[in-house]
């Protein structure tokens, strides 16, 4: 199996340095977990409980394409031992309940920032409709500890699957990066291949500062585009206040001259 990856380069997310303020550091999440799709809520208590390192169980399951899919995944710190693992089973418990697909030898580590990986299509009998679960397994390299997360989805047909997938490798450099417009994700060459271990973080990548800073910021982004909707809210009903007052002052001038004119 091959996987995919793809560049972005964001800036100015979390550059700010407070006070006793961590900036680099998500604490909603794991050392890893899903970008894409949706994890289930993180919990410290039980990130090292197999088989989904969470309290919670299923809740809202993402849609996700029977074939051509992608996992986004992204890391906070260096691990090893990287599994990614799918069921099919409509509430998975156990570990034994999923197929690994990527075991160590394939996959190896995640390194600090973000990995797009290309899934394997769905197995011959499982439908538009059904039920499946997600699954990354690591070890931290920080505490040597086995963590989980996973990811639910249902699964819907190639053709009728339109979201935009959060897909890309922060550690990769952004050069000729092209659009696949066949999985709504952005790729780093046109045929969208790229070998996991040819990577190197010494090859023209970003610094690990700047990655767990994108790391953050990815984190923070539905939060920035609030944010920025409403800046280009207020400059929209800014534009229309002052719209009736040019107006106004036109009208004002011209009657002024009509009179003068008598």
């Amino acid at each position: 199996m091959k996987l995919i990856f793809t560049t972005a380069v964001l800036s100015g997310l979390s550059s700010g340095h407070g006070h006793g303020t961590d900036t680099t550091h998500s604490h909603t999440m794991g050392t890893a977990s899903f970008l894409w799709p949706a994890p289930r809520p993180w919990s410290a208590s039980a990130d090292n409980t197999p088989p989904c390192g969470s309290t919670a169980g299923i809740g809202n399951r993402t849609s996700f394409p029977l074939t051509n899919g992608r996992l986004a995944l992204v890391s906070q710190g260096d691990t090893r031992s990287v599994r990614i693992g799918v069921s099919y089973a409509n509430d998975p418990r156990n570990l034994d309940d999923f197929a690994i697909l990527l075991d160590p030898e394939q996959f190896g580590d995640l390194e600090v920032g973000h990995t797009c990986i290309k899934t394997a299509d769905s197995p011959m009998g499982v439908v538009a409709g059904s039920n499946a679960t997600w699954m990354v397994s690591y070890t931290d390299e920080e505490t040597d500890e086995v963590e989980y997360a996973c990811a639910d989805v249902t699964l819907v047909e190639a053709v009728a699957f339109t979201e935009k997938i959060p897909c890309f490798n922060a550690t990769t450099e952004g050069d000729g990066a092209e659009v696949d417009e066949g999985v709504n994700a952005t790729t780093l060459k046109a045929d969208g291949f790229e070998a996991h271990p040819e990577l190197s973080r010494d090859e023209g990548g970003l610094g690990g500062g700047a990655i767990a800073g994108i790391v953050v910021g990815v984190v923070a982004g539905v939060a920035i585009v609030a944010v920025l909707a409403f800046f280009l809210w207020k400059r929209s009903k800014k534009s229309k206040a002052v719209q009736p007052a040019m107006v106004q002052t036109k009208d004002v001038e011209k009657a002024g001259s009509d009179a003068s004119s008598h």
